[in-house]
């Protein structure tokens, strides 16, 4: 509703009054359901807009109409939005985003990025605790096939927000690495630190400098503010530090 707001504002500041009621007429029924309001509007962008955010609500129950929808956006921009708006609100599978992300246009690949973290994600959920290096292994797997070589490295990004996302962001514990491999453990200590650091309007790499050591001990780390580990995880947290001052 918001954004619907500013736009038919913008609107009223670029057209005459008689077309800005028209249009703000329109969009409003267009809110209310009216499948057929949209193409009253005469404003351009706003029409564009007003289609696209019905395809997305079409998409829930059928995204093949809601893309027939986005076919009658007449603004290309808009239309590649519209696509992929479509096809991230009906998470579609990697296997359906091969076609429906096609009308994505320019955002074609992060729409069939977007599939593919969502079906590594729901891989993901189907291990337990303790089983992090299987569930490596498929998250893996499952991206690789469908992104080829490159899918190596968005799982390992995946699985890494995986592993944070289940800590409690001020200490990595091991449990939060679990069977993981110790590289990943690693990269998991250093997106704690990226985070606390964003938290805190603080530049990661300087926010890590000051830390930096041949060996980097837990009370010198959280004596800075950066995150803390348990011992058991420490092989890998040293990794992080030596990776993250050498930079």
């Amino acid at each position: 509703m918001r954004v619907a707001a500013l736009l038919l504002l913008a609107a009223a500041c670029s057209q005459e009054p008689s077309t800005t009621a028209t249009d703000r007429s329109a969009y409003q029924d267009a809110l209310a359901g009216d499948v057929s309001a949209c193409s009253r509007i005469r404003a351009p962008v706003l029409a564009a807009e007003c289609t696209t955010f019905h395809a997305a609500a079409q998409a829930a129950s059928d995204y093949t109409v809601a893309l027939a929808t986005c076919a009658t956006v007449q603004l290309p921009m808009w239309r590649d939005e519209c696509g992929f708006l479509v096809c991230d609100t009906a998470e579609v599978t990697v296997a359906q985003a091969r076609t429906c992300c096609v009308d994505a246009g320019r955002y074609q690949n992060r729409c069939t990025g977007h599939a593919v973290s969502r079906s590594v994600y729901r891989t993901l959920a189907t291990f337990s605790p303790g089983e992090e290096a299987a569930a490596w292994q498929a998250a893996r797997s499952v991206s690789i096939d469908a992104l080829g070589p490159p899918g190596a490295d968005r799982a390992a990004d995946l699985f890494v927000r995986f592993l944070v996302d289940r800590s409690n962001g001020a200490t990595l514990t091991a449990a939060d690495c679990g069977t993981a491999p110790e590289a990943l453990c690693a990269d998991a200590y250093a997106e704690l630190v990226v985070d606390v650091a964003k938290e805190h309007n603080h530049d990661p790499a300087r926010f890590v400098r000051s830390a930096c050591a041949r060996t980097v001990t837990v009370e010198r780390a959280t004596g800075l503010g950066l995150p803390g580990w348990e011992p058991a995880v420490d092989p890998a947290v040293q990794q992080a530090f030596q990776k993250m001052c050498a930079r």
